[in-house]
């Protein structure tokens, strides 16, 4: 009997499928899983005239302020130190003067102008002083110069004035420097400030106009 002949054993080579790589190829990314990098050039002008002007805008508005509080707050220290060594009177007073000072006397602004008259211990008028015209801010009132005089030597003198009821204050001229250190203070914090401010701010707008622009190139 024969035995029915077996189908040759079929060989064949295996074949390998590669696995899908878990890394994207170069040229191809899945869409949303990578963003090109900023360019830094871009904006790079803005921003560091934004950078310069930033700084330079924060120091003056810096040294502005301070300077200007400091100018003001000397000038009229001066002239409050100097009101509030004053003499305050109606009718007749007497005061101590010091040999070489300058004396004026100053009226409530608005009320009539006293006529004063001033006579040393000696018995001798003082001589005229100094022809500057003085207001002074005190208490919500100002003051106004009308009449001064000059101390030949250190002595007592007497002020009578008329009428009888109006006020009077003696104090020295607001001196000049001071007056000028006080308005330039507030010069100097108002315009050099504001300078500083719109430089900070023109700085600070360049700046991050440029980095926008570093970012969307």
């Amino acid at each position: 009997m024969s035995t029915p002949s077996q189908p040759p054993a079929s060989h064949e080579t295996p074949r390998f499928e590669p696995a899908a790589s878990a890394f994207p190829s170069s040229g191809s990314h899945a869409p949303g899983s990578y963003s090109p990098p900023s360019n830094p050039e871009a904006g790079k002008g803005l921003r560091k005239w934004g950078k310069i002007l930033s700084i330079l805008g924060a120091i003056i508005l810096a040294l502005s302020v301070i300077g200007g509080i400091i100018l003001s707050v000397v000038g009229f220290g001066k002239v409050i130190s100097d009101v509030d060594e004053a003499t305050y009177f109606s009718g007749t007073s007497s005061v101590t003067v010091e040999s070489g000072n300058v004396i004026q006397l100053y009226a409530l602004e608005g009320q009539s102008v006293p006529t004063c008259e001033v006579v040393g211990a000696d018995g001798l008028s003082p001589t005229v002083g100094t022809g500057q015209s003085s207001t002074v801010g005190w208490n919500g009132q100002n003051w106004v110069s009308f009449q001064s005089f000059a101390s030949s030597s250190t002595q007592e003198y007497t002020i009578s004035c008329t009428p009888s009821d109006a006020q009077i204050m003696v104090a020295p001229p607001v001196a000049i420097g001071s007056a000028f250190a006080a308005a330039g203070g507030i010069i100097l914090g108002i315009l050099g400030g504001t300078l500083g401010f719109v430089l900070l701010v023109i700085g600070l707008i360049l700046y991050f106009v440029g980095r926008s622009k570093a970012k969307n190139a």
